[in-house]
């Protein structure tokens, strides 16, 4: 599925295991942990992670989803879910992929 060409709405219902399973290997480098997707991206400095989460921030806004983010040394880990439905939704997967696109883009080129 393309989930680059959807946007996140307000109302998601929670996905069933089969369809998590499938919908999984469409974001590559997430995996699954307990009722969240999650992610950690590596950088060549502390902020170079700092401006990638500040450029997650704007795209969770604009799509009205917000993941837990945890900013190290060199690397951010980024952790989606939807508490609303108690687990993952479409959205979490929109928002997985998007995050992929933001960070490939600024691969190379810094943030």
């Amino acid at each position: 599925m393309n989930f680059l060409e959807k946007q996140c709405t307000i109302t998601s219902h929670r996905l069933d295991d089969q369809t998590i399973r499938r919908y999984l290997s469409d974001v590559e480098g997430w995996v699954l942990r307990g009722t969240s997707l999650t992610r950690t991206f590596t950088f060549p400095t502390y902020l170079d992670g700092v401006a990638f989460v500040a450029e997650t921030g704007r795209l969770a806004v604009a799509e009205q989803h917000h993941p837990t983010i945890t900013i190290t040394y060199t690397g951010v880990a980024v952790e989606t879910t939807t508490h609303d439905a108690g687990g993952l939704t479409e959205n979490d997967f929109i928002l997985a992929a998007k995050i992929n696109a933001l960070y490939s883009k600024g691969e190379g080129s810094g943030f």
